[in-house]
């Protein structure tokens, strides 16, 4: 997910860093692609976040029962 929303952030020409906000839309894109894109690329981040929240929470599961 988090490929998905760089390769988004690339099409709107925004910066790599996922914490950083979309904000202005490329000249000669149409406003409702623009908004679609940015409605896409907060939602995949957003999957990012979790999957990677949940895969800590299972290793400190882990190391919790190993340790």
């Amino acid at each position: 997910m988090m490929r998905k929303a760089r390769k988004i952030r690339s099409r709107v020409n925004a910066s790599n860093n996922l914490f950083e906000s979309v904000w202005e839309k490329p000249k000669g894109m149409h406003w409702k692609t623009f908004e679609r894109l940015k409605r896409e690329e907060m939602q995949a981040n957003q999957a990012s976040t979790f999957a990677m929240a949940e895969k800590l929470r299972l290793l400190n599961k882990n190391e919790w029962l190993a340790g």
